[in-house]
Order: C-alpha cells, then structure tokens, then sequence
C-alpha cells in the first residue's frame, strides 16, 4: 500500500471514530450533532432519547458541535 493511500486510511479511520455516536454506534453523517457540556458527541436520532450524556452521565444542556457539523457537510459533498 503506498504512504498516501495508507494516511487516507488512518484519516479515514480517525473521522469514523470522531463522529461515531455511543449510543447507536454508526457514524454520524447527517447535522445537527449534539455534544455535552465535557464534548462528548451524539447523534441527532438519539439525543431525543436521552436525557443526559450517556458516556459521563452529566446532566448539562447538550449544545451543538458546529466544527463537526461542518466536517460532517464537507464530507458530503
């Protein structure tokens, strides 16, 4: 495998764990993306079944990951 094909995989890698959801478990590929107060993603499916974040339990009001939204359209296109 060449070195540009193999940092492709390991970007591609990176991206799919960055934008898994912990509830569901698949890849975030669609906006809003929702994040607790310490930045822990969800998903815009499960947030309306949660009522706090699943992985630290806190109970702050999940905000919006704009920086990964925008990942999220560019990845897309």
């Amino acid at each position: 495998m060449a070195t540009s094909d193999t940092n492709q995989y390991a970007t591609d890698v990176f991206l799919r764990d960055l934008l898994e959801c912990p509830v569901c478990m698949e890849t975030i590929r669609s906006v809003p993306i929702y994040q607790c107060a310490n930045g822990h993603v969800i998903c815009e499916d499960c947030i309306e079944k949660l009522n706090s974040c699943p992985i630290c339990r806190n109970d702050s009001v999940l905000r919006r990951n704009l920086k990964l939204e925008n990942i999220v359209q560019r990845l897309e296109d």
